[in-house]
């Protein structure tokens, strides 16, 4: 692939010629789940979720978050389509025609004998394709045969209006606005599209298009195609295992905008916002503006990232991207060298196909393979008011007149760089990705009216309550991926989820509730959560009669428990207290002091002031923090990294810092007790790393996800002497401070297993260089706390 890419880069810089305009387009890529399933079939249902076909897992369905499995009943078919409608879809399957619901496992429909080699759903409508036979249901009604003599080898079924038609082995049939079938092509046509100017028919031969004139070969045309209507009636996009091809009466190959072609595709389907998406065997990609065909000359590899655009003529463009300053033009690319002094701003077109660069060494033009200075003076900006020409310095504006600039008066309007031309029957426009073309009509019709649909639900159960879990999407709307979702519930404030699709209603209660989105017009959900079996009456009274006669041994039991929760607490807000006063003690206040000092006598005001902020914000953390129970652990962290910081500084940073965090877990998401981990690293750093010598220390803090589930681990190592050495060097009252904070924490971790149930555990492990303390405690959610 990457000689592929160099190969085509080659061709784009040396060789394109002026009678064909390579085209690309931007595409995305979608979730690392869907990557290496071999699709054969792909839809998108009502709901926004994504119906695959595979070749090995059956069917499957995306929600946007998760890939869903569908089960079957003994061994699962080979699966060739499926057609989505609300709440579940249709499969074509070597073994019939099946239904398959949201939730459930698959149901053959045992009125049509199998196989089925093509199923598509529109509406009340269902149409399905044996290899002898066509069906139509409407409705609830029953399933009518229709009338195509002589069908055999049946392989893909079409529709587009009124005209419907089946590829086969036996040839090409067609019914139009009147009901009747006609034959049009006796030879074996693998696939077909028919619109209101001819017919598209792929045989063995190639791709030929029925016209007035006769049959006419494309033999450049897809292979094993699937095709998709355009907005523009009588043109498709086209998809087969060697590439993307847009479809017009033409046919023209496509490629991505990173110059890698688009081949290997299985299956194409509408993303229902008017874009695409296509299947290849890497994964499932979305092109979400097919309408939008970039110049591969002006490709990020080739330019870098544009930063302006100026026309120079027909097919003639001066670009200014990260990659420098380049001419395109139908005989290929020319780099121009950028001025030696200054940095360029941008392009501004003047008349004539003249152009000049501007920036901090003022306006220049490239005449005759150099630069010729037009204006001197620093130019911030350049554009266009009313076809004049305008340039805004650091002395004010200029205006171009007579082939020179000269002083005026600002314009009426701020200056703007064109950023769109006519020319060629094309409409260029240009984006930091690259030059483009643009044609609404080459786009694909969004699914109906901008709206928001809901994917799947989960209700997760809690103690009292419940959180809901909406998973939701955008469909009818090309602008979707920039909506912001907004919401409220029970006529509450509105909340602005961002860019999110997830929504989490936590903490309600059994009975209906209202959910609103924001939308044109506001769309309105309503909820339902059951009461849970024990608040039902068939349960619980029963239930009460026996917790009634339980109640007075329970009683003393509660009441005991009580008094020991009480004692605890007491124990531990004393505990809490105490570690505090331990851990930021006068020997630390005292030793930040001095460091301050140290740095204003040595004239290193810079370094006595950023000592002076961490120290601040260490202390103002301290305070704050000292009465809550828990806090977010990204606010331990940060106020970890002050205190670290602090102590690099006031060793002469003799010791470096490393933070390591498990990609599963989210310092953002997660709760612990304040202070919890700082007497940890102030063990490791001054009896660990300060005697240090010889090399360099190394402290590190790793956050990881615990084997045990709902339980997170914290270690914090050191490289330094170890504790034997350690324990032989600690005198005074640090050897003292040392044993007391152990004892402390140990006790404060007893305290907090005791008042929450959940075990927290503390080792230390003796490493052949230093030493490693692993802290495991449970995982509380910012959310629960």
């Amino acid at each position: 692939m990457r000689r592929l890419t160099l190969l085509l880069t080659t061709i784009v810089t040396l060789g394109l010629k002026a009678q064909s305009l390579t085209f690309a387009l931007d595409v995305r890529s979608t979730d690392a789940q869907l990557r290496g399933r071999e699709v054969l079939d792909l839809a998108l249902g009502p709901d926004g979720l994504w119906w695959m076909a595979t070749q090995d897992e059956g069917v499957l369905h995306y929600d946007g978050l998760s890939v869903v499995q569908i089960q079957w009943t003994g061994q699962p078919p080979i699966v060739l389509g499926v057609a989505p409608i609300q709440k579940g879809t249709y499969a074509a399957t070597s073994g019939g025609l099946y239904w398959i619901p949201l939730e459930g496992s698959a149901e053959l429909i045992n009125s049509l004998p199998g196989p089925i080699v093509d199923v598509e759903a529109k509406g009340d409508s269902l149409w399905v394709l044996g290899p002898e036979q066509l069906w139509l249901r409407i409705g609830a009604g029953k399933f009518q045969p229709q009338s195509l003599d002589g069908l055999g080898g049946a392989k893909q079924f079409g529709r587009r209006g009124a005209s419907w038609w089946v590829a086969s082995d036996r040839g090409l049939w067609i019914r139009g606005g009147a009901g009747l079938w006609t034959r049009v092509r006796d030879q074996p046509v693998r696939s077909a599209a028919v619109d209101h100017l001819g017919v598209w028919a792929e045989t063995d031969e190639g791709l030929e298009r029925l016209t007035d004139e006769g049959w006419e070969a494309h033999p450049e045309g897809p292979r094993d195609a699937q095709w998709m209507p355009a907005k523009d009636h009588g043109s498709w996009w086209a998809v087969g295992r060697d590439g993307l091809y847009w479809v017009d009466g033409k046919v023209r190959s496509m490629v991505a905008l990173s110059g890698n072609p688009l081949d290997g595709a299985l299956a194409l389907a509408s993303d229902g916002n008017g874009g695409l998406l296509l299947a290849l065997r890497e994964g499932i990609i979305r092109i979400p503006r097919p309408e939008q065909w970039y110049d591969l000359r002006s490709a990020s590899y080739n330019t870098g990232r544009i930063k302006s655009v100026a026309r120079r003529g027909p097919d003639q463009f001066a670009v200014l991207g990260s990659k420098g300053l380049q001419l395109l033009s139908a005989e290929g690319q020319v780099i121009i060298p950028l001025p030696k002094t200054g940095v360029p701003s941008g392009l501004v077109e003047l008349p004539k196909g003249r152009w000049l660069l501007y920036g901090e060494f003022g306006a220049l033009e490239w005449v005759s393979g150099a630069w010729k200075s037009r204006l001197s003076e620093w130019v911030l900006e350049a554009g266009t008011v009313e076809d004049s020409v305008f340039v805004h310095t650091t002395t004010g504006y200029q205006k171009w007149s007579d082939g020179r600039f000269e002083p005026c008066a600002a314009p009426a309007k701020v200056p703007a760089a064109l950023r769109s031309w006519s020319e060629l029957g094309y409409h260029w426009h240009w984006s930091d990705l690259g030059l483009y073309v643009n044609s609404p009509q080459r786009g694909i019709s969004p699914f109906g009216s901008p709206r928001w649909v809901l994917r799947s639900w989960q209700i997760q159960e809690g103690q009292g309550a419940a959180n809901f879990v909406l998973r939701l999407a955008r469909l009818g709307d090309p602008q979707a991926d920039a909506r912001t979702l907004r919401y409220r519930r029970d006529g509450a404030d509105w909340v602005d989820l961002g860019p999110g699709r997830t929504l989490v209603l936590a903490g309600l209660s059994p009975g209906r509730h209202l959910l609103e989105l924001d939308s044109d017009p506001i769309q309105r959900f309503s909820l339902w959560l059951p009461r849970p079996w024990w608040a039902q009456p068939r349960f619980w009274v029963p239930l009460a009669l026996a917790l009634l006669s339980a109640a007075g041994s329970l009683l003393w039991l509660v009441l005991r428990r009580q008094r020991e929760s009480k004692r605890w607490a007491s124990e531990k807000a004393e505990l809490e207290r105490m570690a505090l006063r331990l851990q930021m003690n006068p020997h630390f206040t005292f030793n930040a002091l001095e460091s301050i000092s140290s740095f204003v006598m040595e004239q290193k005001p810079r370094e006595a002031v950023q000592y002076l902020n961490r120290f601040a914000k260490l202390m103002r953390y301290t305070l704050e923090k000292a009465d809550q129970e828990r806090v977010e652990l990204r606010e331990e962290l940060d106020a970890l990294s002050h205190y670290i910081a602090l102590e690099q500084m006031r060793f002469d940073q003799s010791f470096d810092h490393v933070l390591e965090v498990d990609e599963a877990l989210d310092p953002n998401d997660l709760a612990i007790p304040p202070m919890l981990l700082q007497p940890l690293v102030e063990n490791a750093i001054l009896h660990g790393l300060r005697p240090l010598q010889g090399r360099r220390g190394r402290l590190t803090l790793r956050l990881l996800q615990a084997v045990e589930p709902g339980r997170i681990r914290i270690e914090i190592e050191d490289n330094g002497i170890g504790r034997l050495a350690a324990g032989v060097q600690q005198t005074g009252d640090e050897g003292q401070k040392r044993s007391m904070a152990t004892r402390i924490l140990e006790s404060r971790l007893k305290a907090l297993a005791e008042a929450s149930g959940e075990p927290y555990r503390l080792a230390v492990e003796d490493l052949n260089e230093g030493t490693r303390v692993v802290l495991a405690l449970p995982k509380v959610e910012v959310w629960g706390v």
